[in-house]
């Protein structure tokens, strides 16, 4: 089986495979051979680097027949011992030198960095407002993605600055963070919400009697209070009877029904709404009868109020905005009972 021809020429360009490319071993091998060109080239061209522990055992290696062409000019020659120079290859010889070396070394030399500017896209920022995570530094990274990850740190160091405040706190704990946090969480322990409730039983020392003691309020006292009486304006239209009024129908009813139709009374209730509360309450049982009829009226904030009768129901409702009360009346009439 012949090998591929593997040469040093390097190329960077390579025809696309597609579906209409014929799978033919020649279509592989050129692909296969540029490749392994390409790879020839890299190994033959570029410099390598020697480590040595001592500079007498870079002399010791330089000096070995057989290592003759093992190292190629331009090769660093590093000497991990510290204190002495590194060299590099400045020329391979076909035959040893004076000093029995196969190889021409020159000192390598230190460039003085200090004013050297690095380029990088920086993450820092004069007053952050937010942390960002910081990926793992790993071997073999650019100086730039170096840079980018240091001021990243930067400025998460700002922005942890920035959070912990400038107010003083070597008073609390032990004036570390976790120190006056770990203070006041126990000087907080055990303390009740601003927020809470107490049951009754669970109440110490409370009076036996509400109020504890007789007592008065004198008027200027009294928080709260209306300005003016009655505190919502309103009016006794024509929509309601006055007693008078009653009294004039049931009379008038009295001559028209004779004896068939009498007064038997009037039942009343005071109640309380919220806005747009309704009430529903039977009248006493000893009415339910429709020989009975019923007349139903409000008194106190009646301009706020509904009120009618739904079968021996009383329906009132507070049309008002606010919570109200009235007194609920309803008049009792017989006929016939």
């Amino acid at each position: 089986m012949a090998n591929l021809n593997v040469t040093e020429e390097y190329s960077s360009e390579m025809e696309a495979l597609n579906t209409n490319t014929p799978a033919h071993a020649d279509r592989f091998n050129e692909r296969y051979n540029q490749l392994l060109n390409n790879d020839e080239y890299l190994r033959n061209n570029r410099n390598g680097a020697h480590v040595f522990e001592t500079t007498d055992d870079m002399y010791a290696w330089l000096s070995d027949p057989k290592n003759k062409g093992k190292a190629r000019a331009g090769d660093d020659l590093l000497i991990v011992d510290t204190g002495v120079p590194d060299w590099w290859v400045a020329a391979v010889l076909e035959e040893p030198d004076e000093d029995g070396r196969y190889y021409r070394i020159a000192e390598l030399e230190v460039k003085d960095v200090d004013d050297h500017a690095a380029v990088f896209v920086s993450a820092d920022a004069a007053n952050p407002d937010a942390w960002t995570d910081v990926p793992v530094l790993a071997s073999g990274e650019k100086h730039k993605s170096i840079f980018n990850k240091i001021s990243t740190m930067f400025k998460n160091a700002r922005f942890l600055y920035k959070m912990l405040g400038t107010t003083d706190i070597s008073a609390i704990g032990d004036g570390t963070v976790t120190g006056a946090v770990n203070a006041l969480n126990t000087d907080i322990a055990g303390k009740a919400p601003a927020v809470h409730s107490h049951a009754w039983s669970g109440i110490t020392g409370k009076p036996s009697t509400f109020t504890p003691s007789g007592h008065s309020h004198a008027w200027d006292a009294i928080a709260g209070k209306p300005s003016v009486f009655t505190p919502a304006s309103h009016a006794h239209d024509d929509r309601y009877y006055l007693k008078s009024e009653v009294n004039t129908m049931e009379s008038a009813l009295s001559q028209r029904c004779g004896t068939a139709m009498r007064w038997i009374g009037m039942y009343n209730q005071e109640i309380t709404l919220a806005a747009g509360g309704e009430f529903y309450q039977l009248i006493p049982e000893q009415y339910h009868n429709w020989g009975y009829q019923f007349f139903i009226n409000c008194s106190g904030n009646s301009l706020n109020f509904t009120a009618n009768m739904e079968g021996f129901n009383m329906a009132v409702k507070n049309r008002g905005s606010v919570t109200l009360t009235t007194r609920v009346q309803v008049y009792i009439m017989s006929i016939g009972v």
